[in-house]
């Protein structure tokens, strides 16, 4: 879960290739970030997401906290190139970390150790139940993607390097270069058409 959630909140930020790249913003329009709050309460049905307001407030917050998070991401894949359309735009890493710290502090997330019986432990977390449903769920999708940064997967997260991709994923296997088969695709077509016109454009020799 921590793996999937992380990306799907990281992720938030897409291209519209239609418009040769440019950037849309998933939470940035009431009607995107109720679809993305009702999407992650169907996954994962654990997160109160669906009592969120889709709201500026709530936007506003929770693209803070996803720019901290693709910050982090961009410093966990160096020295490889992080995600490039809005790296410019990121905070440092002090900010970004004081940025997710600040979350859990003023959330009280409590961190607790299961362990059933017949199977594996984990850690689970508990916020106020007074805290109200926004802050209780911005919390809550930050203290998992922190469980996936501390964690072993962060080893295998890459940025996409196809072009006009903007997301960050996992390998799951030691071939694996996209984030998708169809970004690979656009990737060799890519190097295919740029071969070829460099190949066009250079000049006889003159005999």
């Amino acid at each position: 879960m921590d793996t999937q959630l992380a990306l799907t909140l990281v992720n938030t930020v897409r291209v519209i290739r239609r418009t040769r790249g440019r950037v849309r913003d998933v939470l940035r329009s009431p009607e995107g970030l109720r679809d993305w709050l009702d999407q992650v309460h169907e996954r994962w049905p654990m997160f109160p997401t669906d009592a969120v307001p889709a709201d500026t407030a709530t936007a506003d917050r929770l693209v803070e906290v996803r720019q901290a998070l693709r910050a982090l991401f961009a410093h966990a894949v160096a020295p490889d190139p992080p995600s490039a359309p809005d790296a410019h735009e990121l905070p440092d890493l002090d900010v970004a970390l004081a940025t997710v710290n600040q979350v859990l502090r003023e959330a009280e997330v409590t961190p607790h150790l299961v362990w059933p019986g017949d199977g594996e432990p984990d850690l689970h977390w508990s916020v106020p139940v007074d805290l109200d449903e926004r802050s209780r769920a911005i919390a809550s999708l930050t203290w998992v993607a922190t469980r996936f940064l501390a964690g072993p997967a962060r080893e295998q997260l890459r940025a996409c390097p196809a072009p006009l991709c903007v997301l960050y994923f996992v390998k799951e296997h030691h071939r694996q270069q996209w984030c998708s088969s169809a970004c690979g695709n656009r990737a060799r077509v890519s190097r295919y058409y740029y071969g070829r016109r460099e190949s066009d454009t250079v000049e006889e020799p003159v005999s």
